[in-house]
Formats: structure tokens, C-alpha cells, sequence
């Protein structure tokens, strides 16, 4: 992880209004999943901060690609006037055959509106790895380009590629974080991804 999102913390710790929208796929929309990691995320954060006037939106689409995020930025982000905005996109596009390069191109037209839109701080968020390892070459291919993003823009990011990779080598029970596609997370993924994000916060 990189620095926290500073402003919206201090917003947070102040009792103040603090808009939050998670921008991604399926892992973002909560697929299969009766709660999302936003949910329990959002449940954390207002344990922690019972003063804040939290309002969190939910912009997840399953099977979504950057493409898709382009296409719907103006819709689904920038009208809700965001304090802070979480950008978790990279599975669908590799196996959809988004080529790297537009990927790169449509995440950094994605980071840029944020910033010069809605003046919100970003969270960059790397995805999930699958239980074949076979596939896993090729997502960390985009998956560093979220990482250079991070750092050529100095964005805070939560890497779960790590987190899951962890997992695969025997540091938890991999089973119990996933459905039996072997890549979406179970309730108890999630759980595990809302404390990834509180560790920021």
C-alpha cells in the first residue's frame, strides 16, 4: 500500500461529510455474494467513525472492462461529487482481450478524470488471482500497470493479487475465501477485503 487517502481521512475523523464510490466489476458489485467487500467496508468505517455523515455508492458492474468504465465515468462516478473513489478493473479486461496498452490508456483517462472532474482522491486497487495459476502471468501483467500507476500519480492502492496470493500458498484457507468458480470472493473474501481497505483507514 502507498499513503492514505489523507483528506478524506481527516474529513472522516472530523465528523464531516465524506462521499465514497467504488468504481469496478463483479469483485467491486459483490457477484454471488449476499454482501460486498463495500459493504462490509462501509460497516467498518462507521464502527470507527460514528460521527461522519458517510455516504457510500456501490458503481461495481459484473463482467465489466476500463472500456466499460469510460463509457459510464460520467454517470456512475463524477455526479455523486466524491470525496474519495476506490478503481478496481483489470480481470475482465485480460480475459477479454483488452489489449495492455488500451488498458493502460483507459485506466489513466479514468485516474485523470477523478483528479481534474471531481478533485477526488483515488484508491487504485489490484484484483483477484484464480485458483488456476496458469492465469496468473498474464493478470499480473495489468496488474503492474495498476501498480505503476500508484506510483507514477502517487495514489494509495490495495493490492489483493497479494492478499490472494498468500492465500494459494497455504497462509488461509483459499476454499473458504472463494465461490466455486475459484476466483469471486465468498462473504468471507469480503470480509477479508474490507479489512485490506481499513488498514488505510
Amino acid at each position: 500500500m502507498n499513503k492514505p487517502a489523507e483528506k478524506t481521512l481527516d474529513k472522516l475523523r472530523n465528523g464531516e461529510n465524506v462521499t465514497i464510490v467504488a468504481f469496478g466489476d463483479s469483485i467491486t458489485e459483490g457477484y454471488d455474494s449476499a454482501r460486498s467487500f463495500v459493504d462490509f467496508w462501509e460497516e467498518a468505517l462507521r464502527k470507527n467513525y460514528p460521527s461522519a455523515l458517510l455516504r457510500m455508492i456501490n458503481s461495481g458492474i459484473s463482467g465489466d472492462t476500463t472500456f466499460g468504465a469510460v463509457d459510464r465515468f460520467r454517470r456512475d462516478v463524477a455526479p455523486h461529487r466524491p470525496d474519495l473513489v476506490t478503481v478496481q478493473f483489470g480481470i475482465n479486461d485480460c480475459y477479454n482481450t483488452v489489449y495492455r496498452s488500451e488498458f493502460r490508456e483507459n485506466l489513466q483517462w479514468i485516474i485523470l478524470r477523478i483528479q481534474e472532474e471531481t478533485g477526488a482522491e483515488i484508491i487504485l486497487v489490484t484484483s483477484m488471482l484464480p485458483r488456476n495459476e496458469q492465469d496468473h502471468e498474464s493478470l499480473m501483467r495489468y496488474y503492474d500497470v495498476i501498480r505503476f500507476y500508484a506510483t507514477e500519480y502517487n495514489l494509495a492502492i490495495v493490492e489483493l493479487d497479494t492478499l490472494w496470493l498468500r492465500a494459494l500458498r497455504g497462509e488461509r484457507d483459499f476454499d473458504s475465501l472463494v465461490l466455486p468458480d475459484g476466483i469471486h470472493p465468498s462473504e468471507a473474501g469480503h470480509r477479508l477485503i474490507a479489512e485490506e481497505f481499513m488498514r488505510l483507514f
